[in-house]
């Protein structure tokens, strides 16, 4: 199976998952603060953890993914513009919420998802004799 069509599994999942969570499980599932806090963080986790392979399934050759670097690169743009993000929503305007665990929960999320997609990126690498 190819990188691209690996990501955009990834991808398709994630966003499923993202939504259940944001459409069915929170406003109709009744929580324990617990599992309120998690499903509260989940989205910005997943979708931080989406970066590198909405990235290369979306980019369709516009970001070159092809080292370490260039995907370390990725991810930490993808984590600013969350951050920014966040960040406006501080502006009453929009109409959102703002919370520092969205924050904490993106940097784990970016960081699992730069570790994944560096694995899947050497798996297939070495599948094809080549280095990255």
């Amino acid at each position: 199976m190819s990188l691209r069509s690996i990501c955009k599994w990834y991808v398709c999942i994630g966003i499923f998952v993202i939504f259940s969570i944001k459409f069915l499980i929170r406003p109709y599932a009744p929580l324990t603060d617990t599992w309120q806090l998690i499903t509260d963080i989940s989205p910005n986790l997943v979708g931080a953890f989406l970066i590198p392979f909405a990235a290369l399934w979306w980019g369709k050759g516009i970001f070159k993914m092809n080292t370490t670097v260039e995907v370390l690169q990725i991810c930490l743009i993808g984590f600013l513009v969350i951050l920014v993000n966040e960040y406006l929503q501080l502006i009453e305007i929009f109409g959102r919420t703002f919370d520092y665990l969205d924050i904490i929960a993106t940097a784990p999320g970016c960081y699992f998802g730069y570790t994944i997609f560096i694995y899947k990126l050497n798996k297939i690498a070495v599948s094809r004799n080549t280095t990255i």
